[in-house]
């Protein structure tokens, strides 16, 4: 294959069914970006004519299911497609291959070119600049890679449609951003979409892939995210309600780690999720007490629900524990910690770079009394960072929030963070830095419930075997069965 940059050489090839991918790299000395390029599988060739004629006929019933007493999320209306679909292929003698179903399903729906990123589950983030310039993506395996896809006007404008009615929200001049989730049989992704005239050149678009399957606290053992022991103190922690901010730049891995700690809460506590894009784990379905609530989303013009309203809210709910989402505006850090003042317990994410950024956009920005933060507990930085154009997660900094507010200066007494665990660059690992069970946290707990330092390391090493012993967790292996 020749690119207009130099010559390229294929580095990797995997199928998506009904896609064969591959990856290229390309002799450029000034692009380090690899090449990623999806082509349908050949023995499909026979199938093209057949798959024309059978989405056409389709096409002719699927006017019935716009006529429906109410609009169809995408998750529905794939669903009474595929019937349709099977059915007319049946009548035609023709053999209902599933992944056939699903290439005539989103053709027309409008969806054939976004296709195989969305299948693929190495691909982590879908971006389009704008009509001009093709898709470019983030692989898991690749890093950043070009495409040579690029979505005509018909192509965005049934995306647009499609999120306008799963988000329930406008997107016009007056209201030119919209954020929302697609969920279908076969891929979770949170699309943003900009229009003009905020997106200077037209439009912008955004499309991160979420896991359908989440990961759990094993698997971030097993694949170096984080070692077994700050791993172990976390869930300690956890199960003893203490109050965490996970915190780190967009798409550095905080959804992930806040999904795999939530799935370690025990089964018996009342567990409440307040989001605008939903990102919790559905649990309910596999033994736990869970309430999730969907509010408008930033975005929405006209809201008639808020974050903020809902964490207020929770005080009339009795949650023993609460998943807050992402924290966003002043607003909604107001009511965080009003809420976690009275008592409520949970975690939380939030945009900082640092834990020293957190304390300061809180006090600073958001107008939040210093003696407030220390209802935190601990705060988790995760940072990401390129490697030869490989994105690379991890979690930088374990940090807890110290006992140093005197009643003498309750509002002016300075916030004191204490490393517990910190990464170290000579040995890229995360390493333990203090004493743990001397830990301010540690401390705050051992004033309700004392605990002998043997009695906590024996159950440090439990979890420490739970987690080592079990490369799945329990949800997860219902999940696969």
């Amino acid at each position: 294959m020749d690119n207009e940059k130099g010559s390229a050489y294929l580095v990797d090839e995997y199928s998506v069914e009904p896609y064969t991918i591959q990856i290229f790299g390309l002799d450029s000395k000034n692009l380090m970006e690899k090449l990623y390029f999806p082509s349908i599988i050949k023995n499909w060739n026979q199938l093209i004519v057949m798959m024309d004629k059978i989405k056409k006929e389709t096409i002719k019933h699927v006017k019935t299911l716009f006529k429906a007493p109410r609009i169809m999320n995408l998750k529905e209306i794939s669903s009474d497609l595929d019937i349709i679909i099977t059915k007319i292929m049946e009548k035609s003698k023709s053999s209902p291959d599933p992944y056939l179903v699903r290439v005539i399903r989103y053709q027309i729906l409008g969806f054939s070119k976004l296709l195989p990123f969305l299948l693929d589950n190495y691909i982590e983030e879908i971006y389009i600049d704008n009509l001009r310039t093709p898709i470019y993506v983030d692989h898991a395996n690749w890093g950043r890679c070009r495409t040579k896809v690029y979505l005509s006007n018909d192509d965005i404008q049934h995306l647009i449609t499609r999120a306008r009615i799963e988000g329930n929200a406008p997107l016009n001049r007056a209201n030119p951003s919209l954020k929302t989730d697609l969920v279908s049989q076969d891929f979770i992704a949170r699309v943003s979409i900009d229009i003009s005239p905020l997106a200077i050149d037209g439009i912008h678009i955004d499309i991160r892939k979420l896991s359908k399957q989440p990961r759990s606290m094993q698997y971030l053992v097993s694949n170096h995210t984080l070692p077994l022991l700050a791993a172990s103190y976390l869930i300690f922690l956890l199960t003893n309600r203490c109050n965490m901010a996970i915190i780190g730049e967009p798409g550095s891995g905080k959804t992930t780690l806040m999904n795999a700690l939530d799935l370690q809460t025990p089964r018996h506590w009342r567990k409440i999720s307040i989001e605008d894009v939903i990102e919790s784990v559905d649990q309910t379905d596999f033994g736990f007490h869970q309430v999730r609530f969907k509010v408008d989303p930033l975005e929405k013009e006209r809201k008639t629900s808020t974050k903020s309203l809902e964490i207020v809210k929770l005080l009339h709910r009795s949650p023993d524990w609460v998943y807050f989402g992402e924290i966003q505006t002043e607003e909604q850090t107001n009511a965080l910690y009003h809420a976690l003042t009275t008592g409520l317990r949970g975690f939380f994410s939030y945009h900082a770079t640092t834990p020293e950024h957190l304390i300061i956009r809180s006090i600073a920005h958001n107008k939040i009394p210093p003696i407030s933060l220390q209802t935190l507990d601990i705060i988790i930085q995760l940072k990401k960072t390129w490697n030869n154009n490989k994105l690379q997660r991890r979690i930088y900094r374990i940090s807890e929030i110290g006992n140093t507010a005197t009643n003498s200066d309750l509002y002016n007494s300075p916030i004191n963070i204490e490393d517990t665990f910190r990464y170290q660059p000579k040995t890229s690992q995360l390493e333990l830095v203090a004493d743990l069970y001397r830990t301010p946290t540690l401390e705050r707990i051992k004033e309700e419930i004392f605990i002998e330092e043997s009695t906590f390391y024996e159950k440090l090493q439990q979890i420490s075997y739970n987690l080592s012993t079990s490369y799945l967790s329990d949800l997860e292996l219902r999940m696969e069965s």
